[in-house]
């Protein structure tokens, strides 16, 4: 399995494109987001280091890349955009191959028999609800 962190700024798109034509069944993409997600862009405290957000990153003070700050949702978007892959092979490089990645055989795919998690997306890939075990535990 290859992992990938695709915020456009870890790797390079080129690398991406590579990637996925070599290993599109087994890529996993990999968010790297740390606490910053979701914050708004400008300065903040995370971990004890005061970083500054800008939506992709999080930077110290003299620039060094501290971290991700891109949601998983923005990563399979960012792989259609950087692959022309389409939206099924995209999700299911955020849920079937990081099942399979980990053996866990249990999740990763909607089955009978298997756990009932998953995120709803509308078509702008803008969250509707959240499902854990069959139970809705978010609804927009």
């Amino acid at each position: 399995y290859v992992g990938i962190i695709v915020d456009r700024l870890h790797v390079h798109d080129d690398m991406v494109r590579l990637a996925w034509r070599l290993a599109a069944d087994r890529m996993v993409l990999v968010s790297d987001a740390m606490a910053g997600l979701g914050l708004p862009a400008g300065a903040a405290e995370l971990a004890g280091s005061r970083v500054r957000l800008d939506g992709v990153s999080a930077r110290l003070a003299d620039g060094t890349l501290a971290g991700s700050v891109i949601s998983l949702r923005d990563a399979v978007a960012n792989l259609r955009a950087v692959t022309d892959c389409d939206v099924e092979a995209a999700i299911r490089a955020a849920s079937r191959a990081p099942s399979r990645a980990i053996r866990d055989d249990s999740r990763g795919e909607l089955a009978v028999g298997k756990r009932a998690d998953m995120v709803v997306v509308d078509h702008r890939f803008s969250v509707v609800a959240t499902i854990i075990g069959g139970n809705v535990v978010y609804r927009s």
